[in-house]
């Protein structure tokens, strides 16, 4: 069965979001912060890639204290109802290392690959 892994990185400024299917990526946004977002806008969000492409997802949870409440908030919106789109997992961001952008308009992902090839269900 094809299985989508999907990143969610919250920063003070944006969101970041990586979708990958056979690591091929497939999703990128950067999209804004999730402080004073709709609680349910991110599960909705996952809802429908998961309705599109047809697969659960397995969505990583990046956070560090540079987040702040912002993942704690997130994490609590994604968990605390069940749902058959996605599973939810926490990954300790690790130092981050500079990357060049290479993509016009798009952050770069290159810190969050690291996720998807580490992340164990």
């Amino acid at each position: 069965m094809t299985e989508m892994t999907v990143i969610v990185a919250p920063e003070p400024h944006r969101t970041r979001l990586l979708g990958t299917i056979h690591d091929h990526e497939v999703l990128k946004a950067a999209l804004p912060e999730l402080s004073g977002v709709d609680p349910q806008a991110l599960p909705a969000l996952l809802e429908a890639l998961a309705r599109w492409t047809r697969v659960r997802l397995s969505v990583v949870l990046v956070a560090d204290e540079s987040a702040g409440s912002s993942c704690g908030d997130t994490y609590e919106a994604l968990v605390e109802t069940p749902t058959l789109y996605y599973d939810v997992g926490v990954a300790a961001r690790e130092g981050r290392r500079r990357t060049r952008q290479t993509i016009g308009g798009v952050a770069s992902f290159r810190d969050l690959q690291v996720y998807r090839r580490r992340w164990d269900r």
